[in-house]
């Protein structure tokens, strides 16, 4: 019989997984209606300064955003914050190809996305992520050098320079990231799993006391 676990498709799991899964769709819910206010005011900027230049893509984002918040719960949080991170990273690279490449300012939400997914989800999802950042920033160099990216540059330092300092900067922020993400974790679950044991004490107790007046 289970009294205080909850099923997650089709499985029961413990209170500290409960809290865990429950404080990750919270969390997940706080972030998406976050960015679709940074959204909202990314596209009231674009229509005033930006002659709608970026109307169409901030638009279908914010729309996407929507439909994330709508269908998010403790069952789909998971492919949510996949879905919505990806989204983020490949919306980033495309505002760097179609404008000024690695001095774009879109180049600055990588590590945002960074956090995020070190805070909401694991180990493969981050470093799948930061694999697509490495690349794409290696391909922005290449095709900013060939002349394809019409990049706006205030210095005259090597494009494959700045590609392998952002690079060398986001591999150590997602190490750095992941372990104090971990640490976090483990603290979060000792303090759960001895408020579980405490309760637990408490209600062998009350039954020895009623048992035994």
């Amino acid at each position: 019989m289970i009294d205080e676990n909850v099923i997650v498709k089709g499985n029961p799991i413990s209170n500290s997984e409960r809290f865990q899964l429950q404080n990750k769709t919270n969390r997940t819910r706080q972030l998406l209606i976050v960015l679709m206010v940074v959204m909202t005011i990314v596209l009231i900027n674009d229509s005033i300064f930006l002659n709608m230049s970026n109307l169409y893509e901030h638009a279908s984002t914010l729309i996407l955003m929507g439909f994330f918040y709508k269908f998010l719960s403790d069952d789909t949080t998971n492919e949510i914050v996949s879905l919505l991170m990806w989204t983020l990273v490949i919306l980033a690279s495309y505002f760097c190809w179609k404008n000024d490449g690695l001095y774009d300012t879109a180049i600055l939400i990588y590590p945002c996305i960074l956090i995020g997914t070190s805070l909401l989800s694991g180990s493969i999802l981050l470093f799948s992520l930061l694999a697509y950042m490495v690349c794409s920033l290696y391909g922005l160099a290449w095709v900013t050098e060939l002349g394809v990216i019409d990049a706006i540059s205030v210095t005259d330092n090597s494009i494959w320079a700045k590609a392998n300092n952002l690079a060398l900067v986001l591999f150590f922020y997602t190490i750095s990231l992941r372990f104090l993400t971990n640490e976090n974790l483990k603290l979060i679950t000792r303090l759960v799993t001895e408020n579980e044991k405490t309760q637990e004490a408490q209600a062998k107790a009350k039954v020895a006391f009623d048992l035994n007046p």
